[in-house]
Formats: structure tokens, C-alpha cells, sequence
């Protein structure tokens, strides 16, 4: 019988211990004028997690994404992936 090759669940455990927190989004508002998109947000992604952020059209989900990959600026809060705040 074949051994299952290792899948990237494996590799991921190998680079970062399992339960570690890899992503910490705290208290993130994100204004647009006068216009406040979200505010208090908070998250954490630990190694080994699968999270999916849900929402109905204009929830903010692209606009945490964006936050998150620094395409756009914070507001108020920080985020912190892995290392200082950003």
C-alpha cells in the first residue's frame, strides 16, 4: 500500500507550531471620509486553523482583505502578522 504524500497541512506544521498566532487583527476601524466602513474589529489566525470571513455584499470583507495584505491604511487598531504591528 502507498503512503499518503505529505499535504500542506504537513509542511505548515514543520514551519510555525501548531496554535501559534500567526495574524492578530485588533480593534481595526477603517474610515472613508466620513463614511466608516468597519469599526472594532477583531481576529486572530492560529498555525493549522482554516477561518473564512462571511458577509452579505458591502459587509467589508474586501476591505479587511485589503487591510490586511497593507493595500490600504488602518484607520484605528493595528494588525499584526507575524511580527510589529502595521
Amino acid at each position: 500500500m502507498q503512503q499518503p504524500q505529505p499535504g500542506l497541512a504537513l509542511v505548515r506544521r514543520s514551519l510555525h507550531e501548531l496554535g501559534e498566532i500567526l495574524l492578530s487583527v485588533s480593534g481595526v476601524m477603517k474610515r472613508f471620509g466620513a463614511l466608516v466602513a468597519m469599526r472594532d474589529v477583531s481576529l486572530q489566525v492560529k498555525a493549522g486553523e482554516i477561518l473564512a470571513l462571511l458577509g452579505p455584499i458591502c459587509a467589508g470583507k474586501t476591505t479587511m482583505f485589503n487591510l490586511i495584505s497593507g493595500v490600504l491604511k488602518v484607520s484605528a487598531g493595528d494588525i499584526q502578522f507575524q511580527g510589529p504591528p502595521r
